[in-house]
């Protein structure tokens, strides 16, 4: 029995320097600032993910409207071309010969637009698309330099600022 309270004992004891040690962690200025640094640290980089996140979707978005609008374009094309084709009589039995040179083209015209319509050529030149807008939002980014890019450089400012303080607090703190 004295064996099992000895252990009950030292088991308490334990439990209390925990607990001592728990408080004496939270007494440390240099650990509360390194804590709070930490998380606002880790809120910053929640925030620049989550823009970053909406950034890409907002560009992936772009980038399919073109590739619908270029389809769109091209499929008005066809139906341009079809309508003259018909409407002129190009069948190759009642072509008339001066439309001879006409009437290939807007056969041509036919046939490419329903390759590109059919298998979405231009979802193969998405790349290309994502390049050209990714250019243009950095155009009106530079374009309109002003408030926005300055409230951008601020933001940034105050974190390397805010960095630095703790940074110093912390190495201060830790030397007293």
């Amino acid at each position: 029995m004295t064996n099992e309270s000895n252990d009950k004992v030292k088991e308490k004891q334990h439990y209390r320097d925990d607990f001592v040690a728990y408080r004496s962690i939270f007494r440390e200025p240099s650990i509360i600032a390194a804590y709070v640094q930490l998380l606002i640290n880790i809120l910053i980089a929640s925030i620049v993910f989550c823009i970053v996140v909406h950034l890409f979707c907002m560009i992936r978005n772009d980038v399919q409207k073109k590739i619908n609008q270029i389809i769109r374009i091209e499929v008005n094309k066809v139906k341009i071309c079809e309508k003259n084709y018909i409407m002129n009589r190009c069948d190759p039995e009642v072509r008339v010969p001066a439309l001879e040179e006409v009437c290939s083209e807007w056969f041509e015209c036919i046939n490419e637009g329903e390759i590109v319509t059919k298998n979405n050529f231009y979802t193969l030149r998405s790349a290309k698309l994502w390049t050209q807008t990714i250019a243009e939002i950095i155009n009106t980014f530079v374009e309109e330099i002003k408030i926005k890019s300055f409230l951008i450089v601020l933001i940034l400012s105050s974190i390397v600022v805010l960095n630095v303080i703790f940074s110093r607090l912390i190495t201060s703190l830790k030397q007293e």
